[in-house]
């Protein structure tokens, strides 16, 4: 994804996303592309440009923003030993009795 105006993002906004590698993707997508009216296009740098910053973004998403790191960075916050604590999950129900997007991941991910 392009942010704009990413760098003015306050840092409690988004926490979880990889900021550096994300400006460096605005950046490489701000080059000019050459025929992107019909195909994905490409650009004079060729797959260098843009290859190895997908294969990082790929592999932080797998390892950063899945619903297991969320649920384990949530128990390191509360200082809660992975091993030996005990958690009581009270999700709180909205208006609309459907849990919140947020709620059901952190579900998800302490019962992954």
């Amino acid at each position: 994804p392009i942010f704009r105006e990413l760098e003015q993002l306050p840092r409690s906004i988004m926490r979880t996303l990889p900021r550096d590698l994300l400006k460096e993707a605005k950046t490489i997508f701000s080059l000019p592309w050459e025929d992107t009216e019909e195909t994905p296009g490409h650009h004079a740098a060729g797959d260098s440009a843009y290859k190895p910053l997908a294969t990082e973004l790929l592999r932080w998403t797998g390892q950063k923003l899945s619903t297991e790191h969320t649920a384990k960075y949530l128990l390191d916050t509360m200082n809660v030993d992975l091993e030996t604590g005990r958690v009581l999950y009270l999700p709180c129900s909205p208006f609309d009795n459907f849990p919140s997007y947020l709620t059901a991941s952190v579900f998800h991910g302490l019962v992954s």
